[in-house]
């Protein structure tokens, strides 16, 4: 019987060692990874190609976003706050609603989503337009398949892309606010 005891107490602070890992560490890893390009020396050569492409992207996506921020006059504040009341089983709703749907524009897309996320979205309309000019419907059934083709569940997914998502928003603050002040004052 003790021996069974010590075993889940085992058990029981792996798997909180593996939860944090996941929470903590992973989001924190690939966010430090698009931030400076340095790829962790235990990530297989095989993947560097699609971690470099990967980081060009997001940090391409990051050097617009005060721009776009500034069109549809979004603060960083709003931003990060929408980010982090948005919950994953809203998104997921969202997301199945439009896998079984058959998305004729970029609005119809944003609709459900709105419609499954409690979240307040500062400048709904104007967001709206922000994402029509971002996701056309191609795009969108584009990356309805990639989810599809995953070997990870919709759900560990969405968790992780919006802790990632949460973390890269927090490191690249001061640059993101740095850079929209500059637009807002005109220099």
């Amino acid at each position: 019987m003790k021996v069974l005891k010590i075993l889940l107490i085992i058990v029981i602070v792996l798997a909180g060692i593996g939860y944090l890992g996941y929470t903590l560490y992973v989001p924190r890893m690939v966010s430090n990874t698009i931030s400076t390009g340095e790829i962790p020396a235990y990530v297989p050569k095989k993947y560097h190609k699609k971690i470099e492409e990967t980081r060009e992207a997001v940090n391409s996506e990051i050097r617009k976003l005060p721009e776009t921020m500034n069109k549809y006059q979004l603060s960083y504040d709003e931003l990060l706050a929408f980010a982090e009341e948005v919950k994953n089983d809203e998104v997921l709703g969202a997301l199945q609603e439009i896998q079984q749907t058959e998305i004729t524009t970029s609005g119809q897309a944003f609709d459900i989503a709105l419609s499954h996320i409690e979240a307040e979205l500062p400048q709904s309309g104007k967001v709206k337009r922000l994402f029509a000019d971002k996701m056309p419907v191609e795009k969108i059934q584009s990356e309805i398949e990639k989810m599809k083709d995953s070997d990870l569940p919709l759900s560990v997914e969405v968790d992780l892309a919006r802790r990632i998502a949460i973390q890269i928003l927090k490191e690249k603050r001061e640059e993101i606010e740095s850079t929209l002040g500059k637009l807002q004052t005109g220099q």
